[in-house]
Parts: C-alpha cells; structure tokens; sequence
C-alpha cells in the first residue's frame, strides 16, 4: 500500500506526496516523472536537497515500519526489572539504567539506520 507522506533521504523531514503521486503508486502505475507530469526532481523545503520524483513515485523513500522502538523499550523494561529486583538497586538508579538501555538501543538503531543509506 502506498504512503501519503514520504522522507527527505538527507534530513529525513515527513514531506506530503500530492494526491496525482499517492493515486500513482497505490494503483502500481510505472510511468516515469516527466510521462506523468511531474517535475524530475523536488526540492526539500528543510534542507534544499533535490530529490528524485522517480524514487518518491517508487516508494523508494515511504516510511519503513519501526521495529526497533518496541524491542528498546521491552529491553529497557527488563534491565530496570533485573537492577531493581536482581540487584537490589534503588527506584531511581534502576528507571535511570532502563532509560540509558532504552536510549542506547535506539541510538545504535539510528545510527546504523544513517549509515546503511
């Protein structure tokens, strides 16, 4: 299923696709960017980055699916579980070790998400 928004690939800003393109790539429709009207390239308004209205036409650039959210909060929730309950730690220091697990988690999911593209 096609997306109503898609992401700048610098910045990552949510950008909103105009109705022509989401009705294009919700029907399958192939036609390149110049048979279907559209300019060859849009400009970001965050960053100024050209992007390629073949790729966005594509879903090349839709919005993935998060799946690294729920696993860093399930294991920040376990690691505050094993510091309050396993070692005996206090209220405080174990919310503090659950949200630094949470945070490097998604940090690293990020980091590795910016350098794969």
């Amino acid at each position: 299923m096609a997306a109503t928004h898609f992401n700048c690939p610098r910045c990552r800003r949510q950008l909103r696709k105009s109705p022509q393109a989401f009705v294009m790539g919700w029907a399958g429709i192939k036609a390149g960017p110049e048979e279907a009207g559209f300019p060859p390239t849009v400009t970001c308004p965050g960053c100024g980055y050209a992007i390629s209205t073949a790729a966005m036409l594509a879903g090349d650039l839709d919005p993935k699916r998060d799946w690294v959210t729920p696993i860093a909060v399930t294991f920040g929730v376990l690691s505050f579980l094993y510091f309050r309950l396993g070692q005996g730690l206090s209220d405080a220091k174990s919310v503090g070790a659950g949200f630094v697990v949470t945070f490097v988690l998604l940090g690293a999911a990020d980091l590795y998400d910016r350098l794969r593209r």
